[in-house]
């Protein structure tokens, strides 16, 4: 969960819908001083990655569940890429894609940047069509809210009125996977991320205990310039990224019941037993 500009957003993975057997990733915002939940709106979140095919026809593959997230904002360089400015907050997500029929990840996993004002772009925009209904699991199957009711909101500010009602959008905001397909053989349990200069980087853990840092860009993809085993632990989607403008910056990062202090500079070579492994 998080605060910016006057609203909370919260995320969540949970059923298409009430009796679906799959499972996606919704998020959730209502205003900051609505304390009836009047203003509650939620929508699909998707984070998919395209492949070019023959016949120029294209595969879409989407990431459905939400494995970890962060929010901060984007170096110069991301920034003009991914149409932002540089105050703008970016929810930064690491994605997998599921089992079928479940909410259990696969070592499949896929990066997207969401910049809030898009985020709040798209409820706005969304907002009186008919992809809207009801939130059953608030009312219930066959409560009045459900039944001849127009969604008449302006759902850009925060002018609460009593008469409002929670919503839920069927069409996903969905953004494509800024490392197209590199991580298509793991799978991410962290993300937070921080600013070099006019470059953004992201700090990724893994369910197999290895930590890594990489330029965040739509450009191509990024090799990670960090990348060691820090425990046996999956890396807890808990993160926190203190000083990111200090030279003396630092992340700590969870796996198991053991918390790690990583310089943002990067560790250089002092967790290796030799000048070699250190080259390599």
């Amino acid at each position: 969960a998080f605060e910016s500009n006057h609203f909370i957003y919260f995320l969540t993975v949970q059923r298409e819908t009430l009796d679906a057997q799959t499972f996606h990733t919704r998020v959730i915002r209502f205003c900051s001083v609505d304390s009836g939940l009047h203003s509650y709106m939620e929508m699909p979140l998707e984070c998919i990655l395209t492949e070019k095919r023959r016949k120029r026809s294209t595969r879409e593959e989407v990431f459905n569940i939400l494995q970890a997230a962060y929010v901060g904002k984007p170096g110069a360089h991301l920034a003009k890429q991914i149409g932002a400015n540089l105050n703008d907050d970016i929810l930064y997500g690491v994605f997998a894609r599921s089992q079928p029929d479940s909410a259990e990840p696969m070592n499949r996993s896929a990066v997207c940047a969401f910049p809030i004002k898009y985020v709040n772009e798209f409820f706005n925009k969304i907002v009186n069509k008919n992809n809207v209904r009801c939130l059953q699991h608030f009312y219930g199957p066959n409560h009045e809210h459900c039944f001849n009711r127009t969604l008449l909101r302006n759902s850009s500010g925060c002018e609460v009125r009593s008469d409002e009602y929670r919503t839920e959008f069927t069409t996903a905001l969905q953004r494509v996977d800024l490392f197209m397909g590199q991580f298509n053989q793991v799978l991410l349990t962290s993300i937070s991320t921080f600013i070099k200069g006019d470059l953004t980087i992201a700090n990724l853990g893994t369910s197999e205990g290895r930590f890594m840092q990489v330029v965040v860009s739509r450009s191509g993809s990024s090799t990670p310039h960090v990348n060691f085993r820090l425990d046996s632990h999956p890396v807890s989607p808990e993160a926190i990224v203190e000083h990111p403008l200090n030279q003396n910056g630092y992340t700590l990062v969870v796996t198991g019941k053991k918390i790690t202090k990583i310089p943002l500079n990067g560790l250089g070579c002092e967790h290796f037993q030799s000048c070699s492994q250190c080259l390599s």
